[in-house]
């Protein structure tokens, strides 16, 4: 074999190489937008165009439903480029989360340039996928699909505005739900402009289910968003008060999806707009009662808790679980001020400690500073522990010793 051939033969050699190497990482429908790729976590965006070609269908209201079973299949992310491993993950979110997912497609049918958003979170301990939706901006989409094909939808009449899910998700899983409402979708839902004066009459919207279910959440899922807003008439109203006084504010929603489902409620921003507290100086009362709400959503993702801290005159120790059957078990023991009590002060004691803190994202000395003030002990303590588990299998473990 001359050196001629055998160069050639190398490089055809080369080149094939290469060729299955491109086949092994570019999927099939590889137009999709890679937003961030790295050992920890990948979000990628899906267009319209992009969802068709996984599932034959053009993304319309009317098809939403197919296109969610189709999009709960594995090889349908297999074919788009995804391992296998990967492909089982987000097949099982979307099929877990099928009214979320359905109300997904349904708002990215009804919205121009809106995208479906897969996120993986790549670990060794809990993998997991999540869904939602997003903007692409850099490249508009006018809504050619449900025109140009009438025969599978009539357009406008078979979409009315109420059945367009509201809201923006902002997390998504088999365990909660989280999705802000602007001024605007409040008063979409509502037919009223979300002022301070108007905070009263949209209370009592609210608290009517089928309001819910116009937003796009099953008729479960409404009833225990209503009776929440309901039962907490002045707390509701003192966080729509929030909202109607301070910019960029959004009204918060949360589903907590296990053997004891419940809705909770709250506000966050979606800007950089600094929050003018105004409902708190026109009805302070009020406002304590949001802040109660707040203490109740740290504890509303949250299955195991405790909390000790070893002092030389005795020790406080704080006890929190969530049983299998829902219910709740706590205690609270403070060898300083002699107290011990459980059940249900127990949980308040805790939830009391949680508010103004962020397990999740809180560093170590934030938290053991927010935990020492929080139980009213000095910091001369010899040692500080605490164990939080999460309904999503997380752990925050922190041990301090002087």
């Amino acid at each position: 074999m001359n050196k001629l051939t055998k160069s050639t033969l190398i490089a055809g050699l080369v080149l094939s190489v290469g060729a299955m190497s491109t086949l092994a990482v570019s999927p099939k429908a590889n137009a999709e937008t890679v937003l961030e790729s790295n050992q920890y976590k990948s979000v990628t965006l899906f267009s319209k165009a992009e969802i068709k070609t996984l599932t034959g269908l053009d993304v319309t209201v009317k098809n939403a439903p197919a296109i969610q079973k189709a999009l709960s299949e594995v090889a349908v992310w297999e074919e788009a480029g995804y391992e296998t491993s990967e492909a089982t993950l987000i097949a099982n979110r979307v099929k877990l989360s099928y009214n979320q997912s359905l109300n997904l497609l349904k708002k990215m049918a009804n919205t121009s340039n809106l995208q479906f958003k897969v996120t993986l979170v790549k670990n060794n301990y809990y993998p997991k996928a999540e869904i939602g939706v997003q903007n692409h901006v850099s490249a508009p989409e006018a809504e050619k699909p449900e025109v140009s094909n009438p025969g599978t939808e009539t357009p406008e009449v078979e979409v009315p505005e109420t059945s367009t899910p509201l809201g923006t998700v902002i997390e998504s899983n088999a365990y909660k739900s989280i999705t802000l409402f602007t001024k605007a979708e409040i008063k979409e839902l509502t037919g009223l402009e979300l002022t301070t004066k108007n905070a009263a009459a949209i209370q009592k919207a609210l608290t009517d289910a089928k309001v819910w279910e116009k937003a796009g959440y099953e008729a479960s899922e409404a009833t225990l968003i209503a009776n929440r807003v309901k039962l907490n008439a002045s707390q509701s109203l003192a966080l729509l008060q929030k909202v109607a006084n301070v910019a960029n504010l959004d009204f918060k929603v949360i589903v907590i999806k296990n053997n004891f489902p419940k809705a909770e409620l709250g506000v966050q921003s979606h800007g950089s707009a600094p929050e003018v507290e105004a409902p708190e100086t026109e009805k302070p009362g009020d406002s304590s009662n949001a802040g109660e709400e707040e203490s109740a959503e740290q504890t509303s993702d949250i299955r195991q808790l405790q909390i000790e801290l070893d002092y030389k005159k005795g020790d406080i120790q704080l006890q929190y679980q969530v049983n299998s059957n829902g219910t709740i078990k706590a205690q609270y023991k403070n060898g300083l001020t002699k107290e011990n009590f459980q059940g249900a002060k127990a949980e308040e004691k805790v939830k009391a400690v949680l508010t103004g803190i962020d397990l999740n994202s809180a560093n170590q000395s934030d938290i053991e500073k927010h935990v020492v003030k929080k139980l009213n002990a000095g910091s001369d303590y010899k040692q500080f522990q605490l164990q939080a588990q999460f309904t999503d299998n997380t752990k925050v473990k922190i041990k301090i010793k002087k």
